[in-house]
């Protein structure tokens, strides 16, 4: 059996959400010697240090710009010189098509992208965002070949990619799970004093029916809908209170003007970025998750049901990706927040029915959405690429044996 120290390293790059990947971290770690590369949020970087990983970060922003993104793909290239990995994953969308250009330069024997997702530019059909969204997809054809596989969260992404020609079928695969690692929760000792401490820190009622938002703020999260239905369930259910935790992303291509966030922090209480979404999860009555943002699969919603909190979603194909409707949760139509509001109304009125949806949800969730079947697969296809690599080049392969079962 091969020693620790033989662990091949794998270079992991992502983008400014560096710490979201640390559980898929901590079960590759037996096996591979992980160095976390982030962009844009130095606390991000930290964060993973924390949990015992290499990281530092890459100057690759999330807009488009030449002159700044050429400068710091030479950056990028010079970084994996320096850490010398036997593989590369390049975890991000804009980080994904530009990315492989320094894996190669930096002759990294294997080079892998994940798509999360399809992003703002696939969230609307405006003419500021088409001619970006033709230029992206320009630069991920010229870098189509540049990477032994791209990895895919759900079939309809991959058979989006390959309609557009932007992926080969012989080198794009599908993990389900891979892109959203969320960590199963632990049972709290006594949920009904949490939804009391939770009332109480936020300054709400003690009897507060509190409906749960977390997202960063952006148009393709669906805070017009929200901000349509709060008066509307508020009128039939006037203990309800909505909270929203999330920051404010000015970079985004769709970010919320400041009339926009003025006109949501008069009808909802908005904590902004926390470290507590735990508790609030444990003390949420209800979950709504109004986005049409073109994500792979919701994170927020896979910590939702997770937590057994029963959630009102919109019909999207990613939503629809953990709620089933009528089955795990309910689903309404995007832009209609008549409808939005009456799914909430219906299930903070009926208790047992989304008591039952959510206890349903959860056991789908942990069915379909397991990170040790992820991350064993991948590790699979990663020894597969590295062992046809070395065989290219005449090299041995550093091997780890596939067991994730601890």
């Amino acid at each position: 059996m091969e020693t620790m120290h033989n662990r091949p390293t794998l270079a992991w790059v992502a983008g400014p959400d560096l710490n979201r990947w640390t559980p898929l971290f901590k079960l590759l770690q037996p096996y591979y010697r992980i160095v976390a590369l982030g962009g844009g949020d130095p606390r991000q970087v930290e964060k993973v240090r924390q949990q015992g990983f290499a990281a530092e970060l890459h100057t690759l922003q999330r807009t488009l710009q030449v002159r700044r993104d050429l400068s710091a793909l030479r950056r990028l290239k010079r970084q994996l010189i320096d850490l010398h990995p036997d593989v590369v994953i390049f975890a991000d969308t804009k980080v994904g098509v530009l990315g492989p250009w320094a894996g190669r330069l930096a002759r990294v024997p294997v080079v892998v992208r994940l798509i999360p997702g399809l992003g703002t530019l696939h969230s609307y059909a405006s003419p500021g965002l088409l001619w970006r969204r033709r230029l992206m997809h320009g630069l991920f054809k010229l870098s189509r070949n540049l990477a032994d596989l791209t990895l895919f969260q759900t079939s309809g992404d991959r058979h989006r990619y390959l309609s557009l020609d932007l992926v080969e079928a012989r080198r794009s695969r599908v993990i389900t799970a891979l892109g959203s690692p969320v960590p199963v929760p632990r049972e709290q000792p006594n949920r009904g004093l949490l939804r009391l401490a939770v009332r109480r820190r936020l300054g709400l009622p003690d009897d507060a029916e509190i409906v749960l938002m977390q997202a960063r703020l952006t148009l393709s999260k669906g805070f017009d809908d929200l901000v349509h239905a709060v008066p509307l369930a508020r009128g039939l259910r006037p203990q309800c209170r909505f909270v929203v935790a999330g920051h404010r992303d000015r970079e985004a291509l769709d970010a919320l003007s400041d009339r926009r966030l003025s006109a949501l922090q008069d009808r909802v209480l908005w904590l902004g970025s926390r470290e507590d979404s735990e508790d609030l999860l444990g003390a949420a009555d209800l979950f709504v998750y109004p986005s049409f943002y073109r994500e792979g699969i919701p994170r927020p919603l896979l910590r939702a049901s997770l937590h057994g909190v029963p959630i009102v979603a919109v019909d999207t194909e990613a939503c629809r990706q953990v709620v089933d409707h009528g089955e795990t949760g309910l689903l309404v139509p995007r832009h209609r927040p008549k409808k939005l509001a009456a799914a909430i109304t219906q299930l903070l009125a009926d208790r047992p029915m989304a008591n039952a949806l959510a206890a349903e949800g959860r056991r789908r969730t942990l069915e379909r959405y397991d990170i040790k079947r992820a991350a064993l697969e991948l590790h699979r296809r990663l020894q597969s690429l590295q062992v046809a690599a070395a065989n290219r080049q005449q090299k041995p392969v550093r091997r780890c044996p596939v067991d994730l079962s601890a």
